[in-house]
């Protein structure tokens, strides 16, 4: 027993799974399920962050004027989180580029225009067929790198009090400095540890680092459970004075970060590269990396978006999804960077997680500390847990994307004929008892035209009944008051048609449903005969 313990638990406890009787869950039901986005414990989050219904409403106010400066920078700002036919209606709608301040007109397009690609990639992937498309994705994955670099100045020289550098967005001038330099300067406004680790095993000074030493922003990330980091102001916040209590009050707003691929197009981009069969392509690893920093330079939040999209492709949960995502990231191949610049994935996602805690896989091999354990069990334990903690972007991408024009408690929608014969008012609004006594509008003629043709076709039609019981053997093509009914029935359905036109919900009316079931039951004994 001593030797096939493990063995013999996992077999037993797969029996007790197998066999066990479960309980099923009791039917509920809910009368009023509002959205996330609704649930007041998540609405002070998005103080600042302009709603779908606000984006649209904005739009559409005063056409002929500018958006105001404040309005067109918040559309600029959550643009990465909009889906692509949302932007492509902000586009349409405000075509003029008079309509936008400069910048946020030019973010936009380019947000567009990296949503586009991303969606192509997103439609298919991995495999031998689509070896070239590595190639493809790190031509604009690093030029969307760099801008979100751009993006990141700007908004902190505005953020510090310096004067606004307008530089050309996001290829117009001759770049000077590589991506990685400035990676390099945007790390000196982040938190730097004191020390490094030498490759001999010997701490050193990070005053003696090289531009070649220094690690990239998930390095940084990685290592920060490790090494103390020095005080250091963050780059996101302004040197101003600020009570305690406002504080409190900045960390509880989401924030957006300035990144222009948003989580849904890094989780696409990610997978793709998880999934691609040239995983130790030195072009494949890159991207990764790229796409690693990038996640490194924005909120924890962002982080945890990322891994959301990769476990809700649907929209719903799938911790079975993440599960394996996470299991191919942790596994990720860094052959091709040097020793010192390999990150550890474990630890980086721990420092984007905090609170939880990222299972080894050598600990539940044979001689492991967790032998007697599943490897994949524990590692389903922290996709639930980060799908849990998402709820909150969830909620912000509902915010965002989706606009509810009605609630459960609102009253259902009736036919315009059934609300005037309700509270006794004609349906252009003035009060009549009577509908004969109505003034006429489109409406009102339309069903009293229908109503009559529907009238005239039933009494053709006894005639026809007539007709073709006294001539059994004649066809309907034969019998002339067939022919006329025939036409005065497809009169009828034009009337009715015209009715829906005018009013959509005319069908729920009386005389309107009772001719409808009348000519669908006609239409199935037409079918069988047929």
């Amino acid at each position: 027993y001593d030797d096939w313990a493990p063995e013999i638990d996992r077999i037993v406890r797969w029996i007790d799974t197998a066999l066990s009787p479960m309980d099923a869950p009791r039917p509920y039901i809910e009368n009023h399920c509002p959205p996330l986005s609704e649930l007041p414990k998540y609405q002070a989050y998005f103080e600042g962050i302009p709603s779908a219904k606000s984006i649209y409403e904005k739009l559409h106010e005063k056409q002929q004027l500018p958006l105001d400066p404040a309005v067109s920078a918040m559309i600029a700002q959550a643009a990465p989180y909009m889906s692509l036919n949302q932007i492509e209606f902000v586009l349409t709608t405000r075509k003029r580029p008079s309509d936008w301040q400069p910048f946020d007109l030019r973010r936009i397009r380019y947000v567009y225009t990296i949503k586009k690609k991303v969606k192509d990639i997103s439609e298919s992937y991995g495999g031998l067929s689509f070896l070239p498309q590595s190639f493809f994705v790190s031509i604009f994955l690093g030029e969307a790198t760099r801008a979100s670099l751009r993006a990141s100045n700007r908004s902190l020289k505005m953020g510090s009090g310096l004067k606004e550098d307008r530089a050309p967005w996001p290829a117009e001038q001759e770049r000077q400095t590589s991506t990685l330099g400035k990676l390099r300067r945007r790390r000196v406004y982040a938190p730097q540890p004191s020390s490094y680790l030498q490759e001999s095993g010997q701490y050193g000074s990070a005053e003696h680092l090289s531009n070649d030493d220094m690690l990239s922003p998930a390095g940084r990330v990685a290592s920060q459970n490790n090494i103390t980091p020095r005080k250091a102001r963050s780059f996101r916040q302004a040197p101003t004075d600020v009570s305690e209590s406002d504080s409190a009050d900045v960390d509880t707003i989401y924030d957006l970060g300035d990144s222009l691929l948003g989580p849904q197009d890094v989780a696409i981009l990610l997978q793709a590269g998880l999934a691609s069969s040239m995983k130790g392509s030195t072009v494949v690893q890159l991207n990764q990396r790229m796409l690693l920093d990038l996640m490194a330079s924005q909120p924890k939040s962002f982080a945890i978006a990322v891994l959301a999209e990769i476990g809700m492709p649907g929209g719903e949960g799938s911790p079975r999804g993440l599960c394996s995502a996470l299991m191919a990231l942790l596994e990720l191949d860094q052959s091709s960077f040097t020793k010192f610049h390999r990150i550890d994935m474990h630890a980086l996602l721990e420092g984007w997680l905090p609170g939880l805690k990222i299972p080894k896989r050598e600990d539940y091999l044979a001689g492991g500390r967790w032998a007697r354990q599943s490897y994949y069990e524990s590692l389903y334990g922290v996709a639930q847990s980060i799908l849990e903690d998402a709820e909150t972007y969830m909620a912000l991408k509902g915010h965002i994307q989706r606009v509810r024009h009605h609630v459960e408690t609102d009253p259902l929608p009736l036919a315009k004929e059934l609300e005037a014969d309700s509270v006794g008012i004609s349906i252009d609004g003035s009060h009549h008892q009577d509908l004969t006594e109505r003034p006429e509008n489109k409406l009102t003629h339309a069903i009293e035209v229908a109503k009559g043709k529907i009238a005239a076709a039933d009494a053709q039609g006894k005639y026809a009944v007539v007709d073709m019981g006294m001539s059994p053997h004649s066809s309907v093509d034969d019998l002339e008051s067939c022919k006329i009914a025939t036409s005065l029935y497809r009169e009828s359905f034009e009337a009715c048609a015209a009715v829906l036109k005018l009013d959509k919900l005319a069908f729920q009316a009386d005389w309107f449903k009772a001719f409808y079931r009348r000519n669908y039951d006609a239409l199935m004994i037409k079918s069988v005969y047929d």
